[in-house]
């Protein structure tokens, strides 16, 4: 329990997910706008300093791509990482129920607006190559 206390609160809600709701979740201050802040945290200001960025809404697409145009074809194992365990049939739901409801997606959207900014820098890079 005492290494439970030391993870960050957001961190914490994934072994109890009783604890919050999703909405609560999708909202909370220290998740707001993650992405882009984990890039500016590491000093990574421009995408073009990367030789490739992988867009998870095209995963297959992007997946062969890595092989063939940046791996040049090599057979390369690439290992699972930050695999997402499956959740209660009550949680489900409840992102269901949020997930397609415009007044829930606005407020989300304005919440991250620094990220969503991110994402279309990273699409408008996808369709460079």
């Amino acid at each position: 329990e005492y290494a439970y206390r030391k993870l960050p609160r957001w961190k914490r809600y994934f072994e109890n997910e009783d604890e919050i709701t999703f909405q609560d979740y999708c909202f909370l201050p220290e998740l707001q706008n993650f992405s882009s802040e984990h890039f500016n945290r590491d000093g990574i200001s421009d995408l073009g300093y990367f030789k490739f960025i992988g867009v998870s809404d095209y995963f297959d697409n992007e997946v062969m791509y890595l092989m063939t145009k940046v791996l040049n074809g090599r057979n390369t194992r690439i290992p699972p990482f930050n695999k997402a365990k499956d959740f209660s049939k009550k949680h489900k739901l409840e992102v269901d129920s949020v997930i397609n409801d415009p007044e829930f997606l606005k407020k989300f959207k304005d919440f991250h607006q620094l990220d969503y900014e991110f994402y279309d820098v990273a699409l408008s890079h996808r369709l460079k190559r």
